[in-house]
């Protein structure tokens, strides 16, 4: 994982003071890392998925979970919610090579769905894929949905269901 310095700094502080309160007590020092790094990610609009987090460090999900959740009110934090349209140009977009229109449509459609108030408790990362698709099949480019999906780290079915909500919200005028 490829993180820069102040998010690790970043990361490092919350860990020390999820130490010094006895937060942390009980936890393995993986699990404590990983939920540092991913409050600190949030914290500075970094897409990084929980799951993906967990995954890196080999830790317990339910455990990663539960720490997540005291350090959050013990330490009083409010990481910002994930935005879909981070999840587009920070990670998506740098992983297929898409020309600055098609990322400007997408961000448009993102746009409209949150206007709208059809993305809460969607998962950003396929909310991201799903405008990058729609956007993509509007200027008959060929791509695989399940390829956007996998890119993303959810499933075509994830990516579907949200198409089904946002279609209404493009015009291919």
């Amino acid at each position: 994982m490829n993180l820069p310095v102040d998010i690790i700094n970043n990361a490092k502080l919350i860990a020390e003071q999820a130490i010094v309160i006895r937060i942390a007590q009980g936890y393995k020092p993986e699990e404590l890392a990983t939920v540092s790094i991913y409050i600190a990610c949030r914290r500075s609009r970094i897409p990084l998925l929980f799951k993906e987090a967990v995954r890196i460090a080999k830790a317990s999900k339910a455990r990663v979970k539960s720490l997540y959740r005291r350090i959050i009110q013990h330490l009083n934090l409010k990481p910002p919610v994930p935005d879909p349209s981070d999840y587009l140009i920070k990670r998506l977009a740098p992983m297929i090579n898409i020309d600055n229109d098609v990322l400007t449509q997408a961000i448009e459609i993102i746009n409209k769905a949150k206007t709208v108030g059809i993305l809460h408790g969607k998962n950003p990362s396929a909310v991201a894929a799903a405008a990058l698709y729609l956007v993509l099949i509007g200027k008959n480019k060929r791509v695989s949905m399940s390829k956007l999906a996998r890119l993303a780290g959810v499933t075509s079915m994830t990516v579907k269901n949200i198409l089904k909500s946002i279609m209404p919200l493009v015009n291919y005028t």
